[in-house]
């Protein structure tokens, strides 16, 4: 009996101690969202490391901490990160989403575009990450809208790019052609549209490119 009442104890104890650590973990955890949320990168990448050696499973961490070093250049741990949370975590459109963004950027356009093209099967609503839209010549960044079209007309938009690195230019064009559909006032689509037209000698990507200056007169690259 006296054993039986030691090994329950025990038992307490240690769950005791495991709720403790858990609690701080998760402290830790939300002093990162604040740093992030501050802009402190650094702080906040240090404090996800921290989480991460406590609680390496914890897949919301990884994806905080891909965010993170996005934020602060390191495409290639940014796409460790997201590629280690979509595996514990796949289907999930904002990460997917943040992985296929950072392939794009790293080079790696095939599978940047194969996984956008899964993003466009799965169904995404109103989403709480910030989505941005992107010139093919790398300049003319800017936040866009974060709701369900917002997302889909910035996965059409990198569709247009990757087809273009991928030298298939006539899909380009037509996934262009959508994300403009949706989204008819950003100057950068019609950049990229442009610079898949003139990859096939069409005439009518300067009309893209005035299009552009349009809407932004302030458009370096068109």
């Amino acid at each position: 009996m006296k054993r039986l009442y030691i090994i329950t104890l025990m038992c307490i104890t240690l769950y005791g101690k495991a709720q403790e650590k858990h609690s701080d973990v998760l402290k830790i955890c939300e002093n990162a969202r604040v740093a992030y949320e501050k802009a402190n990168y650094g702080d906040a990448l240090m404090l996800l490391n921290k989480c991460l050696e406590e609680q390496p499973g914890n897949a919301e961490a990884y994806l905080a901490r891909g965010a993170t070093r996005a934020e602060l250049k390191d495409l290639q741990g940014a796409y460790t990160d997201f590629n280690i949370y979509n595996e514990m975590k796949p289907d999930q459109p904002d990460a997917l989403f943040s992985l296929a963004s950072i392939e794009y950027k790293i080079g790696f356009y095939q599978q940047s575009r194969d996984n956008l093209l899964k993003l466009l099967t799965l169904p995404h609503g109103e989403t709480k990450s910030v989505y941005f839209r992107v010139s093919a010549s790398g300049t003319g960044t800017s936040q866009v809208t974060t709701k369900a079209t917002g997302m889909e007309a910035v996965i059409l938009n990198y569709l247009g790019m990757a087809e273009t690195k991928l030298g298939h230019f006539r899909p380009a064009v037509q996934w262009l052609d959508s994300a403009i559909h949706l989204q008819p006032g950003e100057a950068d689509f019609y950049v990229n549209r442009g610079l898949a037209k003139e990859a096939l000698k069409d005439t009518t990507a300067i009309a893209d490119y005035q299009k552009a200056l349009t809407l932004n007169p302030d458009q370096a690259s068109a």
